[in-house]
């Protein structure tokens, strides 16, 4: 189990900031997929694009404790500096717990895939 000073965690990220994230609880896991869902709304077959944009910004809203003052997850207008984020948070979280869902790929860079 994670002490108290361990639930979280600070990252800078090039030319955006500093963000201090929490390690994702299981709770914390179905309500980003939640949020997650309720971006793509009735969509049931998003592009790949659509699908992990609204995984990032699903887990981002659920893990970012701290951020730069003009970072909004509501005004992002660039997929690398949404991207740039996630991977921040989520590089470590995988480091952490390799079977967090939050640690899923975000598209087909799996062992073997064609171009993975």
């Amino acid at each position: 189990m994670l002490k108290p000073s361990e639930k979280q965690f600070t990252k800078t990220v090039e030319n955006i900031g500093t963000f201090t994230f929490r390690f994702p609880t299981l709770q914390d896991e179905i309500r980003a997929d939640n949020i997650a869902a309720g971006l793509l709304g009735e969509n049931k077959q998003p592009a790949i694009v659509a699908a992990n944009t609204a995984t990032m910004i699903g887990a981002l809203s659920v893990a970012i404790v701290d951020k730069p003052k003009d970072f909004n997850l509501n005004e992002i207008y660039s997929y690398e500096e949404l991207e740039a984020v996630y991977k921040a948070f989520i590089d470590t979280v995988y480091s952490f717990r390799s079977q967090s869902a939050f640690a899923k790929p975000t598209g087909i860079e799996k062992e073997g895939a064609v171009g993975g």
